[in-house]
């Protein structure tokens, strides 16, 4: 009895063993048959922090850090570009002048420096006492304190930029065509690049006129007060266009000639004078602004940018530093279409206090020139045009 007793807890301790161990080898080979991705011990939950809140403000700062460094960063790659591209178009146009007579002269031309928000001087505002006290007046005031447009060129569909106004004639054959018969040379030229049924979309075309002659400012201040109480845009600036300022800060004047005594409203108001000997001309200081830093702050930064820019350039002799300079700092790019007249004066004309002289050979030489070099460094479209259409207008301003 006592021998069978013994075998019962032999053999029951023999199962608890076996049992035992089975277990532990099943539970060995299911374990290695669990993905190693759910093995790993799950990372300790650590309390709430006292310092929390300061943490995740120096984690925003460290953020706000970091951004204004990638900021830096993108703009310096930003500049680096744009000096390197200028870089390349100076190379360009030095190698097509490397064919004129007297290259260097162009590439002093091309130099300069653009000084952004550029103001001109009170002197060369129009005036808004030339608006009445009516239902337009806002819109009058708006038009002829050019001044506080913050963008001349923000929400034009199409952009007529006028250089060299005279009195504003160009202007007037835009908004209204239909007073001047026989059709002209600008007509076919506004047609192709406004449209021919411009005149119902009016209110969506602006013109900015640049015109030095003090003789002129009472008519471009009619102009202006006369189109704005119909609701078109017109802006007029009394002075002179320039290529880029050299040590004045941003403000420079240059020194005019009237040439012709006011005969046929005064077309020869220009930097040159026309005449050996101080015979019929005049002398006049007119402020000046930077077309090329215009054209970037006015036109390539508009929040809606015009859709067709048209400038026409007749400028008596300017054209020679004013064109350079735009070529060099790609001012042509947010220009469609460029119409000018280039003039070829027996004396020639002088740049930079008279530090540079083109000849009336190399003036001819450089608007033979020009078309290629436009080419070399833009799509802009351009077209030799002398139009003195009109000259003495004769119609009546709008009502």
């Amino acid at each position: 009895m006592a021998r069978a007793r013994s075998n019962i807890y032999w053999w029951f301790g023999a199962a608890v063993l076996l049992a035992v161990f089975s277990s532990v080898f099943i539970l060995d080979l299911f374990w290695r048959r669990v993905p190693r991705t759910f093995r790993t011990t799950p990372p300790l939950v650590q309390p709430p922090s006292e310092n929390t809140e300061s943490t995740s403000e120096s984690v925003e700062s460290m953020t706000t850090r970091e951004g204004m460094v990638i900021t830096r960063e993108k703009s310096a790659a930003t500049n680096a570009d744009a000096v390197n591209a200028k870089a390349l178009r100076i190379d360009t146009l030095t190698r097509l002048l490397s064919n004129v007579a007297s290259p260097g002269k162009y590439m002093i031309l091309m130099e300069g420096e653009s000084y952004g928000n550029e103001v001109l001087p009170e002197h060369t505002k129009l005036n808004h006492s030339i608006c009445s006290k009516n239902d337009t007046f806002v819109a009058c005031e708006s038009a002829v304190t050019w001044s506080h447009q913050s963008k001349l060129g923000d929400g034009c569909e199409h952009l007529f930029l006028d250089v060299g106004s005279n009195i504003g004639m160009h202007a007037r054959f835009l908004f209204e065509p239909y007073l001047y018969r026989p059709r002209h040379l600008y007509d076919d030229i506004l047609d192709n690049e406004f449209g021919v049924d411009r005149i119902y979309r009016r209110e969506n075309m602006c013109v900015v006129a640049f015109e030095p002659n003090p003789t002129h400012r009472q008519r471009h201040q009619e102009l202006a007060a006369a189109y704005a109480r119909q609701g078109w845009r017109y802006h007029a600036f009394y002075a002179a266009v320039r290529g880029g300022s050299r040590d004045t800060g941003g403000v420079e004047k240059l020194v005019f000639y009237r040439n012709d005594n006011h005969a046929n409203n005064d077309w020869g108001f220009s930097i040159g004078t026309m005449h050996s000997g101080n015979a019929h001309v005049e002398k006049i200081e007119v402020a000046t602004v930077d077309l090329s830093q215009f054209i970037m702050e006015h036109v390539a930064q508009t929040v809606t940018r015009p859709r067709r820019v048209l400038m026409k350039m007749d400028i008596e002799g300017s054209e020679y530093t004013v064109l350079p300079y735009m070529l060099a700092n790609d001012a042509f790019r947010y220009v469609d279409v460029i119409t000018a007249e280039f003039h070829h004066w027996s004396r020639g004309f002088d740049f930079i206090k008279n530090s540079v002289h083109i000849s009336q050979a190399e003036s001819v030489e450089f608007a033979n020139m020009f078309p290629h070099l436009l080419k070399a460094v833009c799509s802009t479209t351009f077209q030799t045009v002398d139009d003195e259409s009109f000259l003495f207008d004769g119609q009546k301003l709008p009502i």
